[in-house]
């Protein structure tokens, strides 16, 4: 017990000198209302869904549908968006809003409007946007990067050249096939003139025989 008492004093003196310790919320004043802003898992990393936080208080007691007369959104750099709060299942007057960080660098929340008849114009910078590089597990190194990236480039050109061969490929199948198609259509309407001449010759012939045997009765009636 003792020891505890000796050890205990000495780890709160290292949390308030280490500032990696403490959260980053960011708490603000406005008159008897008490703002407390941050995100809900820290560190932010770019990418990953997260939820901005705001709690809101009045003399240390909770309000409850605080946000009922307030506008609230995100900013980054020069654009905005603005953000729906929820009430927060842990906390009374706590509110949270879903949102995906897109890209690196400081975030602010924005707060206008009027709680508790306190009029309310503030914005308040929240903890920065980091990379996922202190979460990514195996991390892929530049120098296999930069291959894959280089052996992309070599074999673009190749790849074009095989796609308009094949694509050239086509174009000659698809004119052979139009000039077969239209070789079988000649010898389709010679075949149909060759039974034509075939029909003609029969014809022919069949009168030719008539002719003869006509001739032959006519001779012998006269002898």
């Amino acid at each position: 017990m003792k020891i505890l008492l000796l050890v205990l004093p000495i780890m709160l003196i290292l949390i308030f000198l280490n500032p990696s310790v403490v959260f980053a919320h960011q708490t603000v004043q406005i008159g008897n209302l008490t703002l407390e802003v941050g995100w809900v898992n820290e560190p932010p990393m770019i990418d990953l869904l997260n939820q901005v936080w705001l709690s809101v208080s009045e003399e240390d007691n909770p309000i409850r549908n605080a946000l009922k007369d307030v506008s609230t959104s995100v900013t980054y750099g020069g654009l905005s968006k603005e953000l729906r709060f929820l009430p927060s299942e842990q906390s009374a007057g706590a509110y949270v809003a879903d949102i995906i960080p897109k890209k690196i660098g400081s975030y602010s929340l924005s707060i206008n409007g009027k709680i508790n008849d306190q009029n309310v114009d503030t914005k308040v910078a929240i903890e920065d946007v980091e990379t996922t590089d202190k979460l990514a597990f195996p991390i892929e190194s530049s120098g296999t990067t930069e291959s894959t990236q280089n052996i992309a480039k070599q074999m673009g050109p190749l790849i074009n050249d095989i796609s308009k061969q094949i694509r050239d490929s086509n174009n000659e199948i698809n004119s052979t096939q139009s000039l077969i198609a239209e070789s079988l259509d000649k010898i389709d309407s010679i075949q149909k003139d060759i039974d034509v001449i075939y029909l003609m010759i029969y014809v022919a012939i069949a009168l030719g025989a008539a002719g003869i045997i006509l001739s032959f009765y006519r001779t012998k009636i006269v002898a």
